[in-house]
């Protein structure tokens, strides 16, 4: 009878221990976060951005308002998971979205303010949100 009563025990303990570590993992698992879509995001726009204001014929294209020039260069660059839109606007107006999408948007922009041979700085505005 001795002998039953420790190995009851110690199966008591055991299945203590395995309660509190179930517990546990759930915490831990429900506390783990998404990675951070956002940063990813921002960061693929802060390049295409970096790469059209380091690039003079893409700075004339932003400048003259080509957006086809600027449309094909952004469109390379965006996985295809995602869509986007883009504006060029004067420095002095807000430069929006057109349209709401019902999603969340990401947007960054870069200044052009000019090339070696014109001065007529404009805004770029890149907004990127997953497609559905």
């Amino acid at each position: 009878m001795r002998g039953k009563s420790g190995f009851l025990r110690i199966v008591e303990a055991f299945i203590a221990v395995m309660i509190i570590a179930g517990a546990m993992g759930y915490v831990y698992v429900q506390r783990i976060q998404a990675p951070d879509e956002a940063g990813s995001i921002n960061q693929l726009e802060r390049i295409i951005l970096s790469e059209i204001a380091a690039s003079e014929d893409l700075r004339k294209a932003v400048l003259n308002g080509d957006l086809i020039t600027i449309n094909d260069t952004i469109k390379k660059s965006v996985p295809k998971e995602y869509e986007y839109s883009f504006r060029i606007c004067p420095l002095n107006l807000v430069c929006g979205l057109e349209g709401y999408t019902g999603k969340e948007v990401f947007a960054n922009e870069v200044t052009i303010s000019s090339t070696l041979s014109q001065y007529n700085p404009k805004k770029l505005r890149i907004f990127l949100w997953r497609k559905d």
